[in-house]
């Protein structure tokens, strides 16, 4: 193996250990409260929806499965969605409504009060998961971003947002941050806003669209990699609530029963 590659790999794994480390020093309370939420929504009869594109649709198909068959426990199934999948329903809404409303239409059809809707997005900009996320909210469903720093034009409209922070280690690693699509700075606004704009999570995987140096290393692929661990963890954290230690949630049940269904428990 030449030195380059393993340049390549020690600064990727340097970087990226750096990365997760700050997200969750600095998010770590805010992953367990998102965690909360869907907890008490799934004990309250919700259920969990999610979607993103590329890659961060295979993030959404991943945690729906891990939620649906099992994590780490053997315990009963758990209702949830990815909206990625089911390819009837996203090329009829494709054709007749357009790129921008695959989710929405979803969302209107399957949240209820109460119900949690996650959409992961590494820019925080893709036009469908905003409309997604318009529509969750009319359905007074639970929102919550993961997504790259600062959240974009999601960050608004979430009840929630776990936005990994890279500016704390593009300096002393080296990253990328360029807004060519390698990394998650927003996209200019189209000339006709009823297109979709590509995002750095339409590209290929998910992951990056321009030429890049080949020794660069890209931001978008490790914020990605600390979405993968923040799934990972609200996976687990649900099974610990429900499973585990339900009386953390206990209060949260009690309020939400004085108050009636509401997406804000």
């Amino acid at each position: 193996m030449c030195d380059t590659a393993l340049e390549i790999i020690a600064r990727h794994a340097e970087a990226g250990a750096a990365l997760r480390s700050a997200f969750f020093a600095a998010q770590g309370a805010r992953v367990a409260e998102a965690a909360r939420h869907m907890a008490v929504s799934l004990a309250r009869g919700g259920k969990i929806l999610l979607a993103g594109n590329g890659g961060s649709a295979a993030d959404a198909q991943h945690w729906a499965g891990e939620f649906v068959n099992r994590f780490i426990l053997d315990r009963p199934p758990l209702p949830a969605i990815a909206l990625s999948t089911d390819s009837s329903v996203l090329t009829a809404i494709g054709n007749d409504f357009g790129y921008d409303r695959v989710f929405a239409k979803q969302i209107e059809a399957l949240a209820r009060p109460g119900d949690v809707f996650v959409a992961i997005s590494t820019s925080g900009n893709s036009a469908n998961l905003i409309e997604a996320l318009h529509a969750a909210r009319r359905q007074e469903a639970f929102c919550i971003g993961v997504t790259g720093e600062g959240g974009g034009r999601m960050a608004g409209l979430c009840d929630l947002l776990l936005a990994v922070p890279t500016s704390l280690v593009t300096k002393a690693s080296g990253i990328s941050d360029a807004p060519d699509g390698t990394g998650p700075a927003a996209p200019a606004e189209p000339a006709n806003p009823e297109r979709q704009t590509p995002s750095p999570d339409d590209a290929a995987g998910g992951e990056r669209t321009g030429n890049a140096p080949p020794r660069g290393l890209m931001l978008t692929p490790l914020i990605q990699e600390v979405h993968e661990a923040i799934g990972h963890l609200l996976c687990g954290l649900v099974d610990h609530y429900l499973f585990e230690n339900v009386m953390a949630i206990k209060p949260f049940l009690k309020e939400s029963e004085s108050r009636g269904v509401s997406r804000r428990v």
